[in-house]
């Protein structure tokens, strides 16, 4: 923290895809490792790091409410996809993380939060074959024209 100050709230925000679509009969055990390392393992560690320094600071918090935890997860924690299997299976284990955190850190005082976000359009989506894939799923009654 040193010369950074105080952290009054943490945003775990990072994520990625596999870098290859596969199905999962064919999902790499690489390509599996990293998507836990860095959709997991990274922002499970983070938060236990910043809540241990929170836990025993006695700096004050200018936030209403005191510090908080964000996990950025995604839509796909709950919808099955399987050409990137691996990656919903680390948005879901993040989403649990999510509700642990929360439920660990709440008798301290620390709010921890979930937003999951559905498709947003960056490198990870925009191939055709999964915009094509995106568009047979959404209901005619939703964006007609399709």
């Amino acid at each position: 923290f040193g010369s950074f100050g105080e952290v009054d709230a943490l945003v775990n925000n990072a994520g990625m895809g596999p870098r290859a679509r596969a199905d999962i009969l064919d999902a790499s055990e690489e390509s599996f490792e990293e998507l836990m390392r860095t959709n997991v393992q990274g922002p499970f560690f983070l938060t236990q790091g910043v809540s241990r320094r929170w836990m025993t600071s006695l700096a004050g918090c200018p936030l209403p409410g005191g510090r908080k935890v964000v996990f950025v997860t995604s839509i796909s924690a709950e919808t099955a996809s399987v050409n990137r299997g691996d990656y919903c299976m680390s948005k879901a284990a993040l989403s649990m993380a999510a509700k642990l955190w929360a439920a660990r850190l709440a008798p301290e005082g620390i709010q921890s939060y979930e937003v999951r976000p559905g498709i947003m359009f960056t490198d990870m989506v925009t191939t055709a074959a999964f915009l094509r894939q995106v568009a047979l799923n959404v209901p005619d009654s939703l964006v007609p024209g399709i």
